[in-house]
């Protein structure tokens, strides 16, 4: 496995100290764009944990040690450190260290080893904790999701239809065995009137559409081909005059359907909200790389083959200059 395919952290703790902070600490670190094996997230019900605990050292280039009393309790913990120290002799894995209600004094007391390595308090907040640990490890934070509230209309109403373009790619696909939402839009709280843009077991894609009567309409292309952090320039597209819909691939038409009457509101982009990266599953969350997006009224099959040209000859230049 290559250094790229790799999570970024193994969260190493007692089960005691999650409630307090560990928990916060996986979640924000999700939310900043890391990824990260974590058991709550990682570990599902049935399977090993002693596979589960090798799987996550062998898939992930650095450890986070969240030091307090509970954790020197702990026989799980302890050999899980002891992993962990044998993965950083042998090739360089990296331990980072967070104390949690403890002092480096007594951490010295208990493991002399690991008070010789630089650490950072819990008390010293999330925020720089967060900074600190993609420091260490060169990698610049980046919101896995995107809220952006709609008013106004400034995307343009639905009366006629509906478009979002995304360009993109995947750094890290994750567990296969969840679906992660790219893109959602509608009002929080409200299970129709929705636009969903999602991946299921990283081999399908779906352009998603619940209306009003809680009416589902489906689009698809297949994924399983492509590689990490390639980028395809996709849309999809809501025709409500002609009840058409499509998504397009790279400018290629993928999946499209007829329908009957479509009852999503005209003023629903005004007041909804929209979701880019993921639909807050923190247990698979989906970061990815976006070059560009946008929200717009619904296009013709021409239109969307112009845009794609546009977008890639754009793309051309910006990548000459």
């Amino acid at each position: 496995m290559d250094i790229q395919d790799k999570a970024d952290f193994f969260i190493s703790h007692a089960s005691e100290d999650k409630e307090e902070f560990v928990r916060d600490l996986a979640e924000t670190l999700l939310k900043n764009g890391a990824n990260v094996f974590y058991d709550e997230y990682s570990i599902k019900l049935g399977d090993s944990l002693t596979d589960s605990i090798n799987k996550g050292l062998t898939t992930t280039n650095n450890a986070i040690l969240v030091l307090s009393k509970y954790f020197f309790e702990k026989s799980w913990t302890q050999a899980e450190l002891q992993a962990i120290f044998h993965k950083a002799r042998t090739t360089g894995y990296k331990i980072l260290i967070i104390y949690h209600n403890i002092t480096n004094k007594e951490v010295t007391e208990k493991y002399p080893l690991l008070s010789d390595i630089k650490a950072i308090d819990s008390k010293e907040g999330l925020n720089k904790i967060i900074e600190a640990l993609f420091n260490a490890i060169d990698k610049k934070p980046s919101l896995a999701y995107l809220y952006t509230d709609l008013n106004g209309g400034k995307s343009g109403a639905v009366g006629t239809g509906f478009s979002i373009a995304l360009r993109f790619g995947f750094p890290f696909l994750g567990n296969k065995r969840i679906e992660k939402t790219l893109f959602e839009i509608g009002t929080p709280n409200v299970y129709n009137n929705r636009i969903r843009i999602h991946v299921v077991r990283n081999e399908r894609l779906y352009f998603e559409v619940t209306d009003s009567s809680f009416r589902k309409l489906s689009l698809s292309l297949d994924m399983s081909d492509w590689k990490l952090n390639e980028q395809h320039f996709f849309i999809g597209n809501i025709d409500k005059e002609n009840s058409t819909m499509f998504i397009m691939l790279d400018g290629t038409i993928k999946d499209e359907l007829t329908f009957g009457d479509l009852t999503l509101p005209n003023d629903f982009m005004d007041s909804g909200r929209s979701i880019f990266g993921c639909s807050l599953e923190l247990e698979n969350p989906s970061p990815f790389i976006i070059s560009m997006q946008s929200l717009g009224r619904s296009f013709t099959k021409e239109q969307c083959v112009s845009y794609t040209k546009a977008v890639d000859q754009f793309t051309k230049d910006i990548g000459r200059k």
